[in-house]
């Protein structure tokens, strides 16, 4: 099977970094295209309480070029909107945290749920 367009599901914690650090490396050796998607609950989002965009958007610009990568912001239940995401993709990438077991679950294409290490994220890198 090859994967052409991987997703990444980035709420800039640890591991949605590492998360995408994996995703990098398994994009380049199936030559794939990499999105990143970060959901905001709408009401973070309308309190302008939410510092994920620029963090997201940052992330999406440090994957290389070659990779195609693009970025998109939600606003709604993180579950809900990750998982519609994930209907246009091959593969979903995501650090583990509290929505990863519900989206593994429920996805309809296969998810790779990353989390940090007990030492820390750089004894995975």
């Amino acid at each position: 099977m090859r994967y052409r367009h991987l997703l990444v599901a980035f709420d800039g914690s640890p591991e949605s970094e590492l998360a995408l650090t994996h995703a990098v490396a398994f994009a380049h050796v199936n030559r794939a295209r990499l999105s990143l998607v970060g959901v905001a609950p709408p009401l973070l989002v309308r309190a302008g309480h939410d510092g994920l965009e620029p963090r997201l958007q940052a992330a999406a610009d440090a994957v290389p070029d070659d990779l195609h990568p693009s970025a998109r912001m939600l606003a709604g239940d993180p579950v809900r909107e990750i998982l519609r995401a994930a209907a246009d993709f091959d593969l979903v990438f995501m650090g583990a945290g509290r929505f990863a077991e519900q989206v593994a679950a429920d996805a309809p294409v296969p998810v790779i749920v990353v989390h940090c290490p007990a030492g820390g994220p750089d004894l995975a890198a």
